[in-house]
């Protein structure tokens, strides 16, 4: 056993990738999870024969070639999760009016759709257009994360701005804007929140661009079998590597010696120790709970009591008893 000791509070997928490099760099880890399952917001669960995932929309880097696929792998998830090509983007239905779009993984046909929905706005679809095609064939997911920043050092900031430096014109100007202000100029109103709804209103305009590149350059997948199967084969390889799990066992404290993790205290009072603590849980809950707030700096102060929270969603299931091949994945309908 190593003599090296880990705590990682909590199970979701960033908890449990922490779980499984801690073992694989000659750690122990021990993983405290306040849930009976793992999966965090990657959340999954059966209704007798339906399957409700609201977890994980889609997937990149699903084919070998990417970093992320790279990482698939030594995370377990290759080859045990079966992943189909995302066969088209989706169909967008403005209900009032019966107008629609279907957008297909050809941007060609994008552009041609698009215009379709509004010739007056031909000159911000080709922008649109351009801008997705701009990042066809780079890999998103390594891109400024060669190594942590904390670990990076200038010289390591410098490399990542030099492999990002095909983007960084997108990261300002119009292209930072957020959507739901670049669309201000779109004039027809169902264009223009088809556009607002591609991912968030809120998302930069350069985001957009990334999913459409992601789409042509057929980089976006499903899981088949579902979050379930995505989060347990993590599960499984961080068990495999001799990590450990402990479910029900809600951290209340990070406990701290001489400045330094030592260690949690659960909800039933029990202490446990090791030689660094992780938290993979939120960070309002990590920060001001956790840790009491002792740690706090006016930035962290900032960014909790002026940053915008983001939107509520709300999920509606429905179990129909009836597969529908012909329609894409994902459809949006406005009301």
């Amino acid at each position: 056993m190593s003599d090296k000791s880990l705590i990682i509070i909590g199970a979701g997928l960033a908890g449990l990738a922490a779980g499984c490099y801690a073992q694989m760099n000659g750690y122990q880890s021990h993983i405290f999870e306040h849930h009976a399952h793992p999966g965090g917001v990657a959340a999954c669960w059966r209704r007798g024969e339906y399957l409700i995932d609201g977890g994980i929309h889609f997937v990149m880097g699903h084919k070998p070639g990417t970093g992320l696929y790279d990482l698939y792998r030594e995370l377990g998830i290759v080859p045990r999760c079966r992943f189909v090509d995302l066969p088209s983007y989706g169909r967008f239905i403005h209900e009032a009016s019966g107008r629609s779009v279907h957008l297909s993984d050809d941007l060609d046909q994008w552009s041609a759709a698009l215009k379709f929905l509004s010739p007056a706005d031909a000159r911000i679809v080709d922008e649109i257009i351009a801008g997705g095609r701009s990042m066809q064939g780079i890999d998103m997911s390594t891109l400024g994360l060669s190594r942590p920043p904390e670990l990076g050092g200038m010289l390591g900031q410098l490399k990542d701005l030099w492999a990002m430096r095909r983007l960084l014109k997108f990261m300002v100007g119009k292209s930072g804007k957020r959507v739901a202000d670049y669309t201000q100029d779109v004039q027809d109103p169902v264009l223009r929140t088809c556009i607002n709804n591609l991912f968030l209103p809120g998302v930069p305009l350069y985001f957009i661009f990334m999913i459409m590149a992601l789409v042509a350059d057929k980089q976006l997948g499903l899981i088949q079998d579902g979050s379930s199967d995505f989060v347990g084969a993590i599960e499984e390889r961080y068990r495999t590597l001799g990590g450990e799990i402990s479910y029900r066992a809600t951290v209340e404290e990070i406990l701290v010696e001489d400045t330094r993790a030592t260690g949690v205290r659960l909800a039933d009072g029990s202490e446990h120790r090791a030689d660094a603590v992780i938290s993979a849980a939120d960070g309002y809950s990590t920060i001001f709970k956790m840790l009491g707030g002792r740690y706090v700096d006016a930035k962290i102060e900032k960014r909790y009591a002026t940053w915008k929270t983001f939107d509520p969603l709300l999920m509606i299931s429905y179990g129909v008893a009836q597969e529908f091949p012909d329609l894409p994945p994902f459809a949006t309908i406005f009301l």
